[in-house]
């Protein structure tokens, strides 16, 4: 079938966002709201572009940002998280080569320096246009069709630790509350970013989340004695609720978890009739990817198509040392500017 390839214009906002309601497989990071939360926050330059038929219906749609690497541009679909790829309509999937080949001319016209390009469908075919497929995250889920709270509870193994650590958090005196609170999260993230050695996200990152999304963004609290200790927020979209953001008072988190606030979202996302909730996602290795293991999740691999490099181990290891530097000066790249413009710029 004949189409078009376009860059995406604000009239086509309202048809954009149509299509992607219909399409189960996309997700919040696919809307034209989750659009404006990073042009507002970040300042990022788009890079949308629309696949359209000759009567001008939209079957395609790929978000993406011109970003900046320290002193290198790079166009990133999609900053910060490993969702938000290209999706085309079934009937018109010949579009992806060419829609990477729209991206590839950024390159070859030295308009950036490279391409990353996330989370493609399984049957994409970017065809043979330059670009290299590698492994950069799992996504860790559960798929809740059919499926009771207690039958999620009873699937999880006393070795796993969860009923246990649900438990202890609830003797201890733990209560959790849906507070709708931006600075909380902030303050919390901060503290976690600091210990994990991560530059923070800016304050108005969480605001202008809120101020987009707040009819699908959930605020779940870990209380102890009416102080918050954790703080969890979450995503609902197309019948699935993602885990978002996690932040966590170290002090509180010696002696308590913050299993509650999982089990306390799966049980959202259960009496919301949610038939998946996402985990989020995990590098290959981490810490994280044994903790969402626990709940008995299901893994689906996140592949990245980079153009004309792949990403070398040398950018790893280069994170890994700016890691450590967080980490000795937390202060510095949680409470000012700098980790705010550290994050802008380590968009990738």
């Amino acid at each position: 079938m004949r189409y078009f390839i376009e860059e995406f214009k604000e009239s086509d906002s309202r048809e954009w966002n149509e299509f992607v309601n219909a399409n189960k497989e996309l997700t919040i990071f696919h809307t034209v709201e989750w659009k404006k939360i990073m042009e507002e926050t970040f300042g990022f330059k788009p890079a949308y572009y629309v696949v359209k038929t000759e009567d001008k219906e939209i079957v395609g749609v790929c978000p993406a940002f011109i970003v900046k690497e320290f002193f290198k541009k790079a166009i990133v679909s999609m900053p910060f998280f490993e969702y938000g790829g290209p999706f085309i309509k079934e009937g018109y999937k010949e579009a992806y080569k060419d829609l990477f080949k729209v991206y590839k001319s950024f390159v070859d016209e030295k308009k950036v320096k490279y391409v990353k390009i996330r989370s493609l469908p399984s049957d994409a075919d970017y065809g043979e246009t330059g670009f290299n497929k590698e492994l950069e995250a799992y996504s860790f889920f559960i798929s809740l069709k059919d499926k009771s709270f207690d039958d999620v509870w009873n699937s999880f193994t006393k070795d796993s630790g969860v009923r246990t650590e649900y438990n202890r958090s609830v003797r201890f005196g733990v209560e959790v509350k849906n507070q709708k609170n931006p600075e909380v999260i902030y303050k919390l993230i901060s503290a976690k970013d600091a210990k994990l050695g991560s530059p923070t996200f800016p304050k108005k990152f969480y605001v202008n989340v809120d101020k987009h999304l707040k009819t699908r963004l959930f605020y779940t609290n870990s209380m102890l004695k009416e102080n918050p200790i954790a703080s969890m927020t979450s995503l609902s979209f197309n019948g699935e609720l993602l885990l978002h953001q996690l932040g966590s008072d170290k002090e509180y988190m010696k002696k308590t978890s913050t299993d509650i606030l999982f089990v306390e979202q799966i049980k959202r996302a259960i009496n919301t009739g949610c038939l998946k909730i996402d985990f989020g996602r995990s590098k290959p290795g981490s810490s994280h990817s044994f903790f969402k293991k626990k709940y008995d999740c299901e893994r689906r691999d996140i592949y990245t198509y980079t153009y004309p490099e792949s990403f070398s181990e040398d950018r790893y290891e280069g994170r890994s040392f700016g890691s450590k530097i967080i980490k000795s000066f937390p202060f510095i790249f949680t409470k000012t500017f700098i980790g705010a413009w550290l994050r802008k710029n380590v968009a990738l």
